[in-house]
């Protein structure tokens, strides 16, 4: 979640992530692990498990502007279990 909060990124693919994400989810397994962690603790939401977007709370968490969107999502968990999650 870190890297996505540094570009500044609101969307995002899964190829994005493959190709320009941290080395440690470049892997396609890796990549679609991390993303469903992030979809499973409310930080992005998808309807195709290819695109993904930030949820309202973590456009609300990351002080990002707010966007429409078809998909709402509960309460986002803290950035840091979201991290710790993707690094083991």
């Amino acid at each position: 979640m870190i890297w996505i909060e540094r570009k500044g990124l609101t969307a995002l693919d899964r190829k994005l992530v493959m190709q320009a994400g941290p080395s440690a989810v470049r892997p396609v397994v890796r990549a679609r692990a991390a993303l469903a962690k992030l979809v499973e603790f409310g930080w992005l939401q998808t309807s195709d498990d290819r695109r993904y977007g930030l949820s309202e709370a973590a456009l609300v968490e990351l002080k990002l502007p707010s966007t429409p969107s078809a998909e709402t999502t509960t309460e986002a968990q803290p950035l840091a279990a979201i991290d710790s999650a993707a690094s083991s």
